[in-house]
């Protein structure tokens, strides 16, 4: 079986290699007629080689060196102006004025009499010589007097902290 099966594969190979050979043979040598066949559609003609040019004889105008790097185009860029921030509210600027006011504070003495600490502070060109209980221009309240310092505080915002012996004069 093997033999029959080698034998049709070598007839249909060799079939093959007839056809092929046939196909790309000389066409002149396949006619039998003196009449020469027409060229292939594939074949090269003379008017393939022909530059077509452009109607009228003019060429457009050229626009840039096709030799030269291509410039970069400019981009305008888009400004976007930023949305404004949302009003404050009374409670951020009581807050502000508080923490401006506390920045502005300045403990220039400390003296205890009879176990009772008094302080000297400043704000600006004002001076308060206060105690435990008593107010530091109308919106701070004093808390603690201690040797190196007072701690103030306002109510209503909680602005505050202690105010270091600075030292200062008057």
């Amino acid at each position: 079986m093997t033999k029959q099966r080698r034998l049709l594969l070598l007839v249909a190979a060799a079939l093959l290699l007839l056809l092929n050979i046939w196909r790309w043979w000389p066409s002149a040598s396949r006619t039998n007629s003196g009449v020469e066949r027409t060229p292939a559609r594939n074949a090269v003609r003379v008017e393939d080689f022909v530059i077509q040019g452009v109607s009228g004889g003019r060429l457009p105008p050229v626009r840039r060196d096709p030799f030269q790097a291509k410039r970069p185009v400019a981009v305008k860029p888009i400004v976007v102006k930023p949305p404004e921030p949302p009003p404050k509210s009374p409670e951020e600027l009581d807050r502000e004025a508080a923490q401006a006011e506390y920045a502005a504070l300045r403990c220039l003495a400390v003296v205890f009499r009879d176990g009772r600490g008094q302080a000297l502070l400043a704000a600006g060109q004002q001076n308060f010589h206060v105690s435990v209980g008593e107010r530091v221009g109308g919106r701070f309240v004093v808390n603690l007097i201690e040797t190196d310092g007072v701690r103030v505080q306002d109510p209503t915002t909680g602005i505050g902290g202690k105010i270091s012996l600075s030292g200062g004069s008057p």
